[in-house]
């Protein structure tokens, strides 16, 4: 069967986002190789890696700038906007937009997202409670009659873990997904606004795009399209049976755990070994294993 290429959108915020984005797209030269990979990047933070010359172009990756948005919430600066306003930039093409800390083992077939509104990843933490229902009544929406299984393995009124979302149209939700933000950002009676807002502002855009203005189950995706790993679980092996690895700047589980897609890469990319030490820095565990 012949696969659709589908565009893959990431933002290069920094080293630490920037690594990530490369460590996405060399592996998915070979395990996704419709996917066409663009970076985006920030008005206030220029792409800087000092690569070797031309590894941007071999990879075929597209630079898409983007004009950054200050924006405090409950008084911090609120970065995780740029992920919001890099989708809007995308302009009115279908994107699958996904955190730079997320690889990919296989490709996604775009016939699974075709004809869904606009299907969103759950997230890996456990539930938390906001005031949805406040909330979808806020903004005229109908309340969703339907939960989704969260991470941590409790049933929720349905959100999304922001880090993959695919939009048919992404300079709609682009723009609905940051005016939703900016509004419930005023909203004191939201709690932990911070770090959450744009997931908590993610289902109620999603909603506002949706027939009759209802968040549907066809929004939710699969969770094999996004497997999240952890220092604190034993054994994850389930992960090489996914799609989507969602792996948060751990380098070593990466290396734990897909050995033999990193040595399958290893001849054609030797790169990779270097962004993967230079990317170690920042594992959470990396502090702890010095």
């Amino acid at each position: 069967m012949i696969m659709s290429v589908i565009d893959v959108l990431m933002v290069a915020d920094g080293e630490r986002l920037s690594l990530g984005c490369l460590v996405a797209a060399i592996i998915a030269r070979k395990s996704f190789p419709e996917a066409r990979f663009h970076f985006a990047i920030p008005s206030d933070q220029p792409f800087n890696l000092d690569l070797p010359k031309g590894t941007i172009s071999a990879l075929d990756v597209q630079f898409l700038p983007f004009t950054v948005r200050d924006l405090a919430v409950e008084g911090k600066r609120y970065r995780i906007l740029n992920k919001v306003r890099a989708v809007a930039a995308f302009g009115s093409r279908p994107v699958l937009m996904c955190d730079s800390d997320l690889f990919f083992l296989r490709p996604i077939p775009v016939e699974y997202l075709n004809g869904r509104t606009i299907p969103a990843a759950t997230p890996e933490h456990g539930r938390h409670d906001f005031p949805w229902e406040r909330l979808y009544t806020n903004f005229n929406l109908t309340v969703p009659s339907f939960q989704v299984l969260c991470g941590g393995g409790e049933s929720s009124p349905p959100w999304f873990n922001a880090g993959l979302v695919y939009a048919p149209n992404a300079a709609s939700l682009g723009s609905h997904w940051e005016q939703i933000c900016l509004e419930v950002n005023q909203l004191d009676w939201v709690p932990e606004r911070w770090p959450y807002l744009d997931q908590i502002s993610l289902p109620l855009a999603i909603a506002s795009l949706s027939p009759y203005a209802r968040l549907t189950e066809a929004s939710v995706m699969d969770s094999r399209l996004n497997q999240n790993l952890f220092h604190w679980m034993d054994d994850q092996s389930y992960t090489l049976h996914g799609f989507g690895v969602h792996h948060h700047g751990r380098v070593s589980l990466i290396r734990k755990y897909f050995p033999r897609i990193l040595m399958w890469l290893r001849d054609d990319y030797p790169l990779l070994d270097v962004l993967l030490d230079r990317y170690a820095l920042f594992d959470d565990q990396h502090a702890k294993s010095d």
